[in-house]
């Protein structure tokens, strides 16, 4: 995990995901840190070397953002703002991936 304000970036080995985009990460239902205010530290010991056990739509009425659920049950979720690159997802060999919120 990178993060460069304004941009966070999640990577395993052969696939990473770009958010240049709204963000929040959730701890059991509750907010723990989002995109607006970003505490640096406290996102590295939530996301850095963490385990991503799901990959899932973070919403049931616009399927085009991800949710990604960690093995701490830690949720970090998506917010497409703009149709224009608001995230972008690659795996090596296939992608990248972009949403599409406009269309």
């Amino acid at each position: 995990m990178t993060y460069t304000d304004p941009c966070l970036l999640i990577h395993g080995l052969g696939w990473h995901l770009r958010l240049l985009t709204a963000w929040r990460v959730l701890d059991t239902g509750k907010f723990l840190i989002g995109s607006d205010e970003v505490d640096v530290p406290l996102l590295q010991s939530v996301l850095a070397g963490k385990t991503i056990v799901e990959c899932r739509s973070q919403s049931s009425t616009a399927g085009f953002d991800p949710a990604l659920v960690f093995a701490t049950g830690q949720v970090l979720e998506v917010f497409s703002v703009s149709a224009i690159e608001p995230w972008i997802f690659s795996i090596d060999g296939a992608g990248p991936f972009v949403a599409s919120p406009s269309a």
